[in-house]
């Protein structure tokens, strides 16, 4: 099950959206990605893997297709304390290279011109960050070179499988997110 922090169905969340109803997603309206999506001449953003029909993946494919999981991270095990079920990026990506396997041929074309968005990692340094929940012993930097390792690694998959162009959203800074000041300010600001 996933906690309320987790989930995005319910008001505030979609109430500026043209629906006015709540989403799924963190936003009151339409988030960078919907923004993205409009900018390159969509009327919304691509639909939810897990939204889709088995038989309509392939089909969808040519015109977009959203892999992400809210609450998920780098690691395969960020947001799962948190969040319980979620796809973690690994999962996204092999979810992503089996449905390129679907396509067929010409697939290759397609991807090539195709534009991978990528939002990922804000979660890793929360719970890396949580004062509540420390790791046994910390280390920045090898934290950090395992986040880059394992980015690395998922876009070489993505590119392997066909993808060319990205788009990559970084992290935002940890200490300007509403939830993290939330934190902090209950810490003492430490």
């Amino acid at each position: 099950d996933c906690t309320p922090a987790c989930r995005a169905n319910y008001p505030k969340y979609g109430v500026d959206y043209p629906s006015h109803e709540p989403t799924g997603r963190f936003s009151n309206g339409y988030n960078l990605a919907d923004q993205l999506a409009q900018f390159l001449g969509f009327d919304e953003s691509p639909p939810a893997f897990q939204s889709l029909p088995e038989k309509g993946i392939a089909r969808q494919m040519k015109n977009g297709i959203n892999f992400a999981s809210g609450g998920s991270g780098l690691q395969n095990k960020t947001g799962q304390k948190l969040c319980g079920q979620l796809l973690c990026m690994a999962d996204q990506v092999g979810k992503f290279t089996s449905a390129v396997k679907k396509m067929g041929k010409g697939s290759g074309d397609l991807l090539s011109r195709s534009l991978f968005f990528i939002s990922v990692g804000s979660n890793d340094l929360f719970e890396y960050a949580d004062p509540d929940s420390p790791p046994p012993k910390r280390n920045d930097t090898a934290f950090l070179e395992s986040l880059v390792a394992y980015y690395r690694g998922y876009l070489q998959d993505l590119h392997a499988a066909g993808a060319r162009k990205f788009s990559i959203v970084s992290p935002a800074l940890v200490g300007c997110c509403p939830s993290q000041r939330a934190i902090a300010k209950k810490h003492d600001d430490t």
